[in-house]
């Protein structure tokens, strides 16, 4: 999206893109750290104990999804000072672009796991297909957007392609493993989410 965003935007516009994607760079560290300690319980699993390796699989979601809804919702309020203690103000338009992608963040902490699972289980080339689905969908929405709309196109199309790849890897991994995490978390999550982030925007119209 961002060499789409070249081809099409001004530098200007790159800039502000660029700077929103780093801040996504940098989230994405966690779930990667955590699905390396994950993956290789996760593929002993899955040929000694479906139980044990769907029992991992739950547990790995709980806490993707404790850790990504909280980043989500926290963003939509500290975005804008966050893009200008980076980059100054002259990157204040990169937080509505940052707040979108916080959201696409979110969703690729499950999507990543899928990936993962489907790997464990010796389904590369199911986790190819839906990769290869998810770039095409991405790269037609980009191509067909981006240039009339700009960043915002570009992050909301971000969104997108994690629904259609959590969706995606939810369907594989519940047809080929014969088990689906249930978000039990979730409505917690979303709970713990809005008090952090009124708290935060209390905090943030005080300052």
């Amino acid at each position: 999206d961002t060499f789409i965003l070249s081809l099409f935007r001004s530098y200007q516009e790159v800039g502000i893109y660029s700077l929103a994607f780093r801040v996504l760079e940098l989230v994405a560290v966690f779930p990667a750290v955590l699905m390396s300690s994950v993956f290789p319980l996760l593929s002993r699993f899955v040929s000694e104990s479906r139980e044990r390796a769907n029992r991992t699989i739950q547990t790995a979601s709980n806490v993707l999804v404790a850790v990504g809804v909280p980043l989500a919702a926290g963003g939509l309020v500290v975005a804008p000072d966050l893009v200008r203690l980076l980059g100054g103000s002259e990157f204040d338009d990169s937080a509505t672009p940052l707040r979108i992608l916080l959201f696409a963040g979110a969703l690729a902490f499950l999507s990543g796991l899928f990936g993962y699972a489907l790997i464990a289980a010796g389904l590369q080339r199911s986790a190819l297909w839906l990769s290869v689905v998810g770039l095409t969908f991405n790269v037609g929405l980009n191509l067909a957007l981006v240039p009339e709309y700009g960043v915002d196109a570009a992050a909301a199309i971000a969104v997108a392609s994690e629904v259609l790849m959590v969706g995606g890897g939810y369907a594989l991994v519940r047809r080929h493993l014969g088990f689906a995490p249930r978000f039990d978390v979730l409505g917690k999550s979303l709970l713990a989410a809005a008090v952090m982030a009124s708290v935060l925007w209390v905090l943030r119209e005080q300052s």
